[in-house]
Parts: structure tokens; C-alpha cells; sequence
């Protein structure tokens, strides 16, 4: 009987996990922008000590650093160059925006947010893609992530994005 119970719990544990959502939020204004995949937005309805300059990171997108880490002084250019572009497009969609969404809410790096962005209506991570200054980043997925939380499974280590510092790459 007790081996049941085990089984049935480790089985339910993942599934509680992926079911965990919260929610959306409507950003109320942009305070800062610091590249073309993360800025800092006061929240709509949220008290002012978690919803008032918070960071808040695209999901599912990765963007070139202004700070490169590229060895070569060309390789730097290029990373600079690319992250000011990326920079531009993300200022240009939430300034001119009417409204600005945050939905699948999660908790990234350094205490950021972490959503999905949609600027009237529109994803800005897929927006960014298509526009060139972005790449799609593999990462685990949250029950992946929660799985190897609760030590049940070992989860695989982040893919690495293209290198920006050489000229050959997915990068333009």
C-alpha cells in the first residue's frame, strides 16, 4: 500500500509542477531600457515595492551584449554593433506602444522577470527575431527545470548561442 502511495505522488509531483501559472500583467509604464531584451517597467495594480522599476526579461529570445566579451577588437564592434540595433528596435516598439502585456509570468536571473512581451497584441521576442537582432534561446523548459528541482531527473545543460565574435554565424 505504501509503495502505491509513493509511486502515485511521484507521478502527480511533475505534473503539479508544470500546472504552476502566473498569470499575466499589464506594464503601466517603460522606466528603463537597458538592451534589446531587458527593461525595467512599472506594473498596473501591483504594490509598489514588487511592481515599480522591475526588470523584466523577454523570454525565449537572446540578444547581443553591449558589454561584449569578445576577444577580438572586431569581434567587439560587431557585438556592439548588433546589440545597439537590437537596442534601437526594442526602445522603437515600447515607446510607440499602446499597450504592453506581460504573460507567463516567471522568475528569471537576477530577481528579473520573466514573460513573454506582447506589444499591442504582438510577441516582441518573435518581432525581434524577424527583424534579425535576435536568436530563439534553448533553455530547459520550466517542468524540465522543476524536474531536476524535486531531483528527479538531471536536466541538460543550456545550448550556447552562436558566437557573435566571429563573422561566420546565424548572426547578420
Amino acid at each position: 500500500m505504501m509503495r502505491r502511495i509513493a509511486v502515485a505522488l511521484l507521478t502527480a509531483l511533475p505534473l503539479l509542477a508544470m500546472a504552476e501559472n502566473y498569470g499575466s500583467a499589464r506594464v503601466s509604464e517603460v522606466t528603463s531600457i537597458y538592451d534589446g531584451d531587458t527593461f525595467r517597467a512599472n506594473i498596473e495594480g501591483w504594490p509598489a515595492i514588487i511592481g515599480e522599476r522591475v526588470p523584466v526579461r523577454i523570454m525565449g529570445i537572446d540578444t547581443p551584449e553591449l558589454r561584449s566579451r569578445c576577444s577580438t577588437e572586431t569581434g567587439k564592434e560587431r557585438e556592439k554593433r548588433l546589440a545597439r540595433e537590437a537596442k534601437q528596435f526594442t526602445v522603437a516598439r515600447l515607446r510607440g506602444a499602446d499597450e504592453i502585456v506581460l504573460e507567463h509570468l516567471d522568475r528569471g536571473s537576477f530577481f528579473r522577470v520573466l514573460a513573454e512581451v506582447r506589444v499591442d497584441g504582438e510577441s516582441l521576442g518573435e518581432s525581434l527575431m524577424a527583424a534579425g537582432p535576435a536568436l530563439r534561446k534553448s533553455r530547459p523548459s520550466r517542468f524540465t527545470r522543476r524536474l531536476a528541482t524535486l531531483s528527479l531527473w538531471i536536466s541538460p545543460s543550456y545550448s550556447s548561442l552562436p558566437s557573435l565574435c566571429s563573422s561566420s554565424g546565424a548572426w547578420p
